[in-house]
């Protein structure tokens, strides 16, 4: 690995000063936890909970005047949609449906990347998330909520509408169908499809129809419900892919797999020596904004704040921030990752998309306050640069929605990330694991 991510960048960018994204004060960000100014002053600093990197392309770049969420206002929303009431309180994780045997014969081909003959690595052969690996960790995210496996199951299966069924005798039906059926147990879904001519993946689903599905089958005791997908995705003719959607107020979302697999990244501009927690690397900044800008022009504003310095050796386990210890721990050799190490990202970049759409189904907006993964994405770039951790603010929320205290929450996501053993979880739990310990290191001292 070339960079040696010596000097880490804890605050916005300068490049957010450009665009006119503006950091939010102590004061700002105490109303929004429900905090006084001067409980406020406890919360842990940015070595700890970095500021937004804002950076080209990135969500806030695109939006920097994105309305702030409080607390006092997650709490108005969590009440009309009557999170308790009828006893509606669990939250369910449905698995990718399977295909049927009536579904297009060429489905299977659907989760299979294209990749250029030069780019075909053993990466292919990665092991997928399992839906046990996924429901385990909302549980845990999610500590104090009951979370269950819906029992029903999901298949794919053919859909034909009145016109095709009656013209069978004089015609041939298209070669790739417009819609498949989802099945369940009571009745088959339309799920609107399409071909795609370049890309990762040869074909779609449309999200909008996943959705629609998953509140057909929304149980009566569901407070939300999570449906994974295996297949790439798309909301509608315009986008040319989505990673993930919740309608918070139906309490449903859909999560898909398939842009998270690492052997995309190189199609993706994904840069896997700088993912979180090493995407607050000064040098990857810096080489971001002048691929940008090659040259900045003189109004551009200087951002005030200057890089966090460490040694030149890197992180030093003595310093005290949850940042400088998950850095620390991030593998120093990509070239020695095995199959199971990317096994282990591939997970954590989908339970980490999983724990974001939930949290919308929690009455939780886009975070604005630190670098969280409530945060916005534009890209699956700016998605692996984001923390799997939410933020002072953002905790408040969670915890008024689980009951649970800080302590707990962290305890439960320590215990998850712990099961990952060596390589497994290299590139993403073992980091994890680091600013967790780090957290609960020193969470008795503080207000979160």
């Amino acid at each position: 690995m070339s960079c040696k991510h010596t000097t880490p960048y804890f605050d916005s960018s300068r490049y957010a000063s450009v665009v006119g994204f503006r950091p939010r004060t102590l004061k700002q960000i105490a109303n929004a936890a429900g905090l006084s100014v001067t409980d406020a002053t406890a919360l842990p600093g940015p070595i700890t909970y970095p500021q937004p990197l804002v950076l080209p392309g990135d969500d806030l770049a695109w939006d920097p005047q994105w309305p702030s969420q409080t607390l006092a206002e997650t709490k108005k929303c969590l009440n009309l949609l009557e999170r308790k009431s009828g006893g509606r309180h669990v939250v369910y994780v449905v698995g990718p449906p399977r295909i049927g045997n009536t579904a297009p014969k060429d489905m299977k081909n659907w989760t299979s990347l294209r990749l250029p003959k030069s780019k075909r690595t053993n990466l292919l052969q990665t092991p997928a998330p399992r839906t046990e690996d996924v429901m385990d960790y909302i549980s845990a995210f999610y500590h104090g909520l009951p979370v269950k496996l819906l029992p029903q199951k999901l298949q794919f299966a053919a859909w034909e509408t009145a016109s095709n069924r009656s013209s069978k005798k004089t015609r041939k039906l298209p070669e790739f169908p417009s819609a498949i059926g989802l099945q369940t147990s009571e009745e088959v879904i339309r799920i609107r499809c399409r071909e795609v001519g370049a890309g990762p993946y040869a074909a779609q689903l449309n999200l909008s129809d996943l959705l629609d599905a998953a509140i057909a089958i929304l149980p009566q005791d569901a407070y939300a419900l999570l449906m994974l997908v295996e297949q790439d995705i798309y909301e509608d003719e315009e986008d040319d892919f989505c990673c993930g959607r919740a309608y918070g107020g139906s309490r449903i979302a859909c999560v898909s797999m398939a842009r998270y697999h690492p052997a995309a990244d190189n199609q993706q501009n994904v840069d896997l020596e700088h993912a979180w927690p090493v995407s607050h690397c000064t040098e990857y900044i810096e080489r971001i904004l002048l691929e940008a800008d090659p040259e900045p022009a003189k109004k551009k504003v200087k951002a005030t704040a200057q890089p966090n310095k460490i040694t030149k050796n890197g992180p030093s386990k003595n310093i005290l921030g949850a940042m400088y210890t998950a850095m620390d721990a991030y593998p120093k050799d990509l070239e020695s990752m095995t199959l199971e190490a990317y096994a282990g990202l591939w997970l954590g970049r989908f339970c980490r998309t999983a724990s974001h759409e939930l949290g919308h189904c929690f009455g939780m907006d886009h975070c604005i306050y630190y670098a969280c993964v409530m945060q916005g994405t534009a890209s699956v770039a700016e998605d692996m640069r984001q923390p799997p951790y939410m933020c002072p603010v953002d905790l408040t929320k969670l915890l008024y929605t689980t009951g649970a205290t800080v302590e707990e929450h962290h305890q439960a996501l320590l215990r998850y990330c712990s099961r990952f053993k060596d390589q497994h979880g290299a590139l993403f739990w073992t980091p994890f694991a680091a600013w967790l310990t780090r957290r609960l290191a020193h969470s008795r001292v503080e207000i979160l």
